[in-house]
């Protein structure tokens, strides 16, 4: 399991050590305190109209597409 404050940590952080073990068979979890909506996702909110759900959506589509790369699930709890 790995436990990280906002959706993207995990992919800096142990992308690579997530990708080894589950290459070798183990199994991986990742779980995001936050979506980071307000202070990681600067880009998101250039948009027009952009809302906090919005954000939430493609920062839960970005974290679960990236966990599926290296072969982990992804949960967020949303605090």
């Amino acid at each position: 399991m790995v436990v990280g404050a906002h959706s993207a940590d995990f992919v800096w952080r142990a992308a690579g050590t997530i990708a080894v073990m589950t290459s070798e068979g183990g199994n991986a979890m990742v779980l995001a305190l936050s979506y980071g909506e307000r202070g990681e996702s600067g880009e998101l909110w250039k948009e027009p109209g952009q809302t906090v759900e919005n954000v939430k959506r493609v920062r839960q589509e970005q974290a679960s597409a990236a966990a599926d790369i290296v072969g982990a699930s992804f949960r967020c709890l949303d605090l």
